[in-house]
Formats: C-alpha cells, sequence, structure tokens
C-alpha cells in the first residue's frame, strides 16, 4: 500500500503561490460534508453509544472509509467522531481511493462553502480556517485522518476497524466480485463493528455476513459474528 508521504512526494504540488487561481481551484472537494444526514444522526446516536460500551477500557475508534474521493465523508466522519470521542480517547480515520488527483485534493482539505454548508456554524469556527471564500480543514481534524492509494482487490492489512464506509462501491459489480470484496471489508472489521454502505445500495446476498442494522433501510449493517467462512 502506498502511504501518503510516498504519493505526496511523488506528486508534489509546485511551489507557487496557494492561492493562484488556477492552481487553488484544482484542488478544491467536489462533494458535500454530511450529505446522507440520517445516516450520521444514527452514527453518532446510536453506533457511537454502542461503540463506547462494547470497547471498555479500550479507548480507540478506527474507522475506514474505501473509495473517499475528495474527502467529503472522511473529514465529515473525522468530525463527527471529534466531537463525541474526547481525550484519551484515540481516533484513527483512515481513507483510500484509487485516483491519486482525488487523494491529493483530499489531503489538502480546501473546500467551498458549497461544500460545506451542511456543516454546522460551531464545528466550523473550531474545526475549519477560513480565507476568502474558502474553507480549510485544519490539523485537528488533519491529525486524525491518514490517506491511502489503495484498491481493495489488494489486501489492505487492515485490521480491527470499528467503522466502514464503502459507499457506491459495489453497486453494479457481479456477485462473485462483491462476495470477494465484501469478505475483504468483513476481514478487516472488528468484532463489533458497522458497515455504511450509499443510500441506494444494499446487501442482498450478503445477509449471511451482515445484518441491518436499522429495519428501515439507510443501508447501515453490522457484523454477522456468526458468519463462517
Amino acid at each position: 500500500m502506498v502511504r501518503e508521504n510516498d504519493f505526496s512526494n511523488q506528486y508534489s504540488l509546485k511551489e507557487e503561490d496557494p492561492f493562484d487561481d488556477l492552481l487553488f481551484s484544482d484542488y478544491i472537494g467536489k462533494g458535500l460534508f454530511f450529505k446522507h444526514w440520517d445516516q450520521f444522526k444514527i452514527l453518532e446516536k446510536r453506533v457511537f453509544e454502542i461503540l463506547k460500551r462494547e470497547k471498555g477500557k479500550k479507548k480507540n475508534i478506527k474507522a475506514w472509509v474505501l473509495g473517499c474521493g475528495t474527502g467529503e465523508d472522511t473529514y465529515s466522519l473525522a468530525l463527527s467522531l471529534l466531537k463525541n470521542f474526547k481525550k484519551p480517547w484515540k481516533l484513527e480515520v483512515v481513507a483510500s481511493d484509487v485516483c491519486l488527483n482525488s487523494l491529493l485534493q483530499a489531503r489538502e482539505g480546501f473546500y467551498s462553502y458549497n461544500n460545506v454548508h451542511n456543516v454546522s456554524d460551531e464545528m466550523l469556527s473550531r474545526y475549519f480556517e477560513k480565507y476568502e471564500d474558502i474553507y480549510f480543514v485544519n490539523n485537528e481534524v488533519k491529525d486524525i485522518v491518514r490517506f491511502d492509494y489503495h484498491n481493495l482487490i489488494h489486501e489492505a492489512n487492515l485490521k480491527d476497524c470499528d467503522i466502514i464506509f464503502c459507499k457506491n462501491l459495489l453497486h453494479g459489480l457481479n456477485e462473485q466480485m462483491k462476495d470477494f470484496m465484501t469478505d475483504k471489508i468483513y476481514d478487516a472489521m472488528n468484532s463489533v463493528a458497522f458497515l455504511f454502505l450509499g443510500e441506494d445500495e444494499s446487501i442482498s446476498g450478503m445477509e449471511k455476513k451482515f445484518k441491518s442494522f436499522v429495519p428501515f433501510g439507510n443501508s447501515i449493517y453490522i457484523k454477522n459474528m456468526e458468519y463462517m467462512e
């Protein structure tokens, strides 16, 4: 797996004024923070409560965002974690994608108001720096996030993940490939862990590995520990 320092060194930005219009616009995110708000409400009100109880004395949370794109879901998850888990909790969010350009955009963390308008004023004030019309994710958030270049087909070497976001990656795959990919996800999860899919996705055919956490949709699933390969 290529680490952040590896790809950032190989594909480094030119030493130019960071506020140069053309260069700067290339690194502004394209998506939306807290896009699927119903999922984040369940995450904060129910999933976090279960994880806190299950962790006991182990004060650590590890999350993995697959297909992170330009980082909006990744930073949204990081913000939710920082809001709900204070010290001494250790937080880690690993975000992966196969597109180097997207990873570079995500790592830089530049966003317009159109990207962040779902973020509360309190969070914008605490976790972002504003320059003209651009919002920068600050180091308090970036310190718990690590971006990796990774294709799920290959070994991720990630284990014990408590939360996995895998949105719109399984859609359209044939059953054989979907089964292969979900095995990878299952193996990367902790004994009590949660899988978030896109709101229009489902795990049809994968019920042995995951159980629906929310009975009325929302594409949130909990790992089924009774599943045996």
